[in-house]
Parts: structure tokens; C-alpha cells; sequence
């Protein structure tokens, strides 16, 4: 095989795997190459939360990856509440430029991406049973089980 031969089959099957893997929107799952979401310790009862998206992602996927996230983080203190401190849009965008081979006159064009991303400062709540807690907090209780079936991924059996 020629060399040049074995150079476009190997860029083919490079694209195909790059396509494959940015196709679709992101999971929920720990940040990684294709996006995702992660909680940091800020301190005893704060924690930020980082979440991105990549191309094929809604802002709405993000917002619910930050909300899940946080209910999970309260919970797995033993916290029944999360109040949002901070947020901060962390969304940014890339122009792709896309040519056409077939032509010597076509110039191509351009496209912009947005990746959507989003940097949230929590703080969980410890709210005693019976205790009216503050008009400002978010139940992490209710909030997990009301994105988490959604986002989560079903053990294939």
C-alpha cells in the first residue's frame, strides 16, 4: 500500500472517531475531553461546581448538570439543602472554518461554536427536621429526584 494511501486512510479513520465521540451532546458524567461536571471542596459547607458542555450541548443540559451535581454533593454530606452563592457564565465559542475541496473558487465558510459552561459557588444546608428552612435554598432531596432519572444513564444489563 502506498504510503500516501495508508496517510488517508488513517486521517479517515481519525475524523471518524472525532465525529463519533463529539456527535452528541454531553453526559453527565466527571468533566473529561468531551465536557461533563465536577464539584470542589471550597471550603466545610461551600463548594464550586464546574460544569461544560461541548457543541452539541443546550445551556438548559448545563444548568441541570449544576443543579444535580449540587443535590448530590449536599446529600452526600448528610445536608437536606443547597443555596446557589455564585454563578458565572463559563460558556465560550470557537469559529470553525469549513472548505470545499471540489472547487478551486469556493472559499468555504466560517461557523461559530458555543460551548456552554457554567462555574457555581453552593453552600449546603443542615436544616433540623420540622425547621422551616430559608425561602432562598433549593431541597436537594427534590431536586435529585427530579433531574437525576433524566440524566443519568441506566445500567445495561
Amino acid at each position: 500500500m502506498e504510503r500516501s494511501n495508508v496517510r488517508r486512510i488513517f486521517t479517515l479513520v481519525a475524523a471518524i472517531g472525532l465525529l463519533s465521540t463529539s456527535a452528541c451532546s454531553t453526559k453527565y458524567q466527571e468533566i473529561g475531553a468531551t465536557g461533563g461536571v465536577s464539584a470542589f471542596p471550597i471550603a466545610n459547607d461551600t463548594y464550586r461546581i464546574t460544569a461544560r458542555g461541548n457543541g452539541y450541548t443546550d445551556q438548559s443540559l448545563i444548568q441541570d448538570f449544576v443543579l444535580l451535581k449540587s443535590a448530590e454533593v449536599a446529600l452526600s454530606k448528610n445536608a437536606n439543602f443547597f443555596r446557589i452563592v455564585k454563578s458565572q457564565d463559563a460558556s465560550r465559542s470557537h469559529t470553525q472554518f469549513k472548505s470545499r475541496h471540489y472547487s478551486s473558487f469556493s472559499s468555504g465558510s466560517a461557523y461559530t461554536v458555543l460551548k456552554p459552561g457554567s462555574d457555581v459557588y453552593i453552600q449546603i444546608l443542615r436544616v433540623p427536621k420540622g425547621q422551616k428552612p430559608p425561602s432562598y435554598v433549593f431541597n436537594a432531596r427534590e431536586v435529585y429526584n427530579s433531574i437525576a432519572p433524566r440524566l443519568k444513564e441506566k445500567p445495561k444489563k
